[in-house]
């Protein structure tokens, strides 16, 4: 398979994923911002960092205009909305003849109908209602895309990029709310809609879990072996998408050695890691240590496999 294509495909699945995860965080935060006192405040603070990536002075408040065009339709801000969405069909444009028309069709309309969609347009239906309703279009065209695609090298490769993007996203939201965090009493409403956000309330609880604390929550989203968008799961799938690609793809065999020796790291830090008791500073550098390793799993499989190119 040709590198562009290659590119494109790796692309469209770190974007789905993350318009996916944004729209949850987003309907999640939007809810909680409505909590009384200083709570409210703590939420809107928590957002703004994992939204910007860092910590916020003054951050916008999602219940006003400003704040708004900032988490929906900032192009500046590349873990709002709607640059995600654009990324994603830049990149689905590329490789459109190569997908079922359907999902053309259906990402195609969510971008037509956010770029003429205004904020007035959103407050009219509510936030809550109308990013309730583009989560259920992200589920419906990943869907069509895991039940129509052939799963070849081409399914491999938007898998790959789906899987990176759930580990770093679990990572961004776990170092963000750590830095946060300074208030146990608040913190405890973060913590639920952080696991909220990815949609794991319910398989929390199945796996008996107790409470909504940081040990729990990190154990739960990093360690379990079960849950489908753990990092530990996330991990095994990335290696059982690397290596059908070296049995299907010639063109690639040749990052597989590197890929996977950082694989390997990524399991023994997961290996070694324990999370009842650990301290705050302990719980960041170890995930500090786990972020440089994704990053350099990225940087490997962009220097090797994908190549530079458009993606926004």
């Amino acid at each position: 398979m040709l590198n562009r294509l290659v590119e494109h495909f790796y692309w469209l699945g770190s974007y789905m994923e993350r318009a996916e995860n944004q729209t949850r965080l987003l309907r999640t935060f939007y809810q909680l911002q409505s909590m009384p006192n200083h709570q409210g405040e703590f939420v809107k603070q928590v957002l703004a960092n994992i939204v910007f990536d860092h910590p916020v002075n003054e951050p916008p408040c999602l219940y006003t205009s400003a704040g708004m065009h900032d988490y929906f339709f900032n192009l500046q801000v590349t873990n709002s909305l709607y640059f995600s969405i654009k990324c994603a069909r830049t990149n689905l444009f590329a490789v459109r003849h190569r997908m079922p028309s359907e999902v053309w069709d259906m990402l195609n309309g969510v971008y037509l109908e956010m770029s003429t969609t205004t904020i007035s347009d959103i407050l009219d239906q509510t936030p809550d209602r109308y990013l309730r309703e583009l989560s259920h279009k992200f589920l419906a065209i990943n869907g069509m895309i895991c039940q129509q695609m052939l799963q070849d090298s081409e399914w491999e490769m938007y898998e790959v990029g789906r899987t990176m993007e759930r580990i770093e996203n679990v990572l961004r939201l776990h170092r963000i709310m750590l830095i946060s965090c300074e208030n146990e009493n608040y913190g405890e409403w973060c913590w639920r809609g952080i696991l909220d956000s990815i949609g794991s309330v319910e398989a929390y609880r199945s796996s008996s879990m107790d409470g909504f604390r940081f040990d729990s929550v990190a154990s739960f989203l990093f360690l379990n072996e079960k849950y489908p968008k753990s990092v530990n799961r996330s991990v095994t799938k990335l290696d059982q998408h690397l290596r059908k690609l070296l049995l299907e793809e010639s063109d690639v065999s040749f990052m597989q050695p590197r890929g996977m020796r950082v694989i390997e790291q990524l399991r023994a830090l997961l290996a070694l890691v324990e999370f009842d008791g650990i301290t705050k500073v302990e719980a960041l550098q170890w995930i500090d240590q786990f972020n440089l390793i994704t990053n350099k799993l990225s940087a490997v499989l962009q220097r090797d496999w994908v190549i530079e190119g458009v993606v926004a």
